[in-house]
């Protein structure tokens, strides 16, 4: 979900710059013991872990199945499953694969259809996000670009896409690649960790993410994680686009444009990545007061940031930095239709903040 590449910055203050939206504070009792931390570049990002000293062999084995993940769900690898997908039309799916679709219809129902793993016939077949020749499509292409869950078929581990369906798995595969990962990890009786890829994090026991001013610089707030499990996810549309931000990657499938309603989105909970990042996605495109119901009914903290510097925070799990944006800090006792009308009341009266 995270635009393209993240990179690791270690500091004296244990601070490590993770992704281009997400920065990680591990609180220091989480290791009895100096940790290590390992990186490789999967999934076309940065995969990062972070483990006691004494498990430091267990990260190949971690990282293996993070590998296992890319080749079932890339669509960039040519051996990669959904590439192979897209371009037979008609395979027998591997366990990960079959996994993912089912997210997808999960994720396509709790949402609405905003979020919809058939984006892939304008986001790989059309704009072609990541790929040398990225262009804006014309307004009559997108406009034609079939999307839909029920262009897919499933029966019996064979998955088949009806004509002019293309899958894109971009928005829920890097969630998954940590959940196998975290699954690994507690397998091996690992019980303090940091797992994440991009923007989709685990912790295994206490941590504090500090989440990017996507503006530029700094920090505007953070997810604190003081005990047991937590998943978190980041979305946003100020990195990853095609000339401009109004062309970035989250694309509505309704309306086959650019997301333009909030400029990032963070949540945490104890669930799955994979669910989380879905959602993160979806909640950049949904109207907002329809994200918050959903958002506030199953249970997930978020910290939100509108075009003008808005803040939503849910949830006891974010904080928020009042003077690092300067824009209003909506209380969350505000119902999902209070919130959606002062945010379209401020897009009338401000003009979005400069990226």
């Amino acid at each position: 979900m995270i635009p393209t590449i993240a990179f690791l910055r270690y500091t004296d203050d244990m601070k490590i710059l993770v992704s281009v939206a997400l920065w990680i504070y591990i609180v220091p009792a989480l290791f009895a013991q100096e940790p290590v931390i390992r990186e490789q570049v999967i999934m076309g990002t940065f995969a990062h872990l972070r483990l006691p000293a004494s498990r430091a062999e267990d990260a190949g084995k971690i990282f293996g199945v993070m590998r296992s993940a890319e080749r079932s769900l890339s669509s960039f690898r040519d051996d990669g499953g959904t590439a192979r997908l897209n371009r037979l039309r008609r395979i027998e799916a591997d366990e990960t694969l079959l996994r993912a679709i089912s997210y997808c219809r999960m994720l396509f129902k709790l949402s609405g259809g905003y979020f919809d793993c058939t984006i892939g016939s304008l986001t790989r077949s059309l704009y072609r996000f990541g790929e040398r020749g990225a262009a804006v499509p014309s307004e009559k292409e997108r406009r034609l670009a079939r999307v839909g869950m029920g262009g897919v078929r499933v029966q019996d581990g064979v998955v088949e896409l009806e004509e002019g369906i293309v899958l894109d798995l971009g928005g829920l595969g890097k969630g998954q690649g940590v959940d196998m990962a975290a699954e690994e990890a507690k397998r091996l009786g690992i019980k303090s960790a940091v797992i994440g890829l991009s923007g989709d994090i685990r912790c295994l026991g206490p941590c504090e993410v500090a989440v990017q001013n996507p503006f530029g610089r700094g920090v505007v707030g953070a997810v604190v994680n003081e005990e047991g499990e937590l998943g978190i996810s980041t979305s946003g549309i100020y990195r990853r686009y095609i000339g401009t931000v109004r062309n970035n990657h989250l694309i509505d499938p309704y309306k086959k444009e650019s997301a333009r309603r909030l400029v990032s989105v963070t949540l945490a909970a104890v669930a799955s990545n994979a669910l989380l990042d879905g959602l993160a996605t979806a909640v950049a495109l949904m109207p907002v007061g329809s994200a918050i119901e959903l958002l506030r009914d199953k249970k997930i903290d978020a910290l939100l940031i509108a075009p003008d510097g808005t803040f939503l925070r849910l949830g006891d799990k974010t904080r928020v930095d009042p003077d690092s944006l300067g824009g209003s800090i909506l209380h969350p006792s505000l119902s999902p239709q209070e919130v959606s009308r002062y945010l379209k009341r401020q897009q009338r009266s401000e003009p979005p903040k400069e990226f």
